[in-house]
């Protein structure tokens, strides 16, 4: 029986999709990570805010007004890195999740092609065992006809 030609391919397309989708997955867990401890840099922000609103009242209060206006700069201009980052991530997460489909769309092509092929080498494997069977047939009613004419 034949080979078909598009099995090989078909395993190297499913490779380079695996591989792409590892690369998408992997920068769009960094984004989701950036993107999460922004959520956390706003919650620890507001925390402290209200921690320094009670501390207002209490004359015991450690933290100076410069030290918590520091602070909260401190908080803006993290948050303001993060947001950069964010953004400059998101068009190398878009490139990436662009290769994984675009691998994606090469191996489903590819998958068709094997199968498509691989149903034409049955249909000729069947023709060819039908021809067989037929020839054998055939002989088989001649050596019958012989034997009848023997006899």
């Amino acid at each position: 029986m034949a080979v078909n030609r598009f099995s090989r391919l078909v395993e190297l397309r499913r490779l380079r999709e695996e591989a792409q989708g590892g690369e998408y997955a992997k920068v769009l867990a960094d984004l989701n990570a950036l993107q999460q401890q922004v959520v956390d840099l706003d919650q620890e922000t507001e925390q402290a805010r209200v921690d320094a609103l009670e501390m207002v009242g209490n004359a015991a209060s450690i933290l100076s007004g410069e030290m918590l206006t520091g602070f909260f700069e401190g908080q803006k201009i993290r948050r303001k890195r993060l947001l950069t980052q964010i953004s400059r991530t998101k068009p190398v997460v878009e490139a990436a999740k662009q290769r994984w489909l675009e691998a994606r769309k090469g191996l489903r092509q590819a998958e068709i092609l094997e199968e498509k092929t691989s149903q034409q080498l049955q249909k000729e494997a069947l023709k060819v065992e039908n021809r067989m069977l037929d020839m054998a047939g055939v002989v088989r009613h001649i050596r019958q006809r012989d034997k009848e004419n023997m006899l």
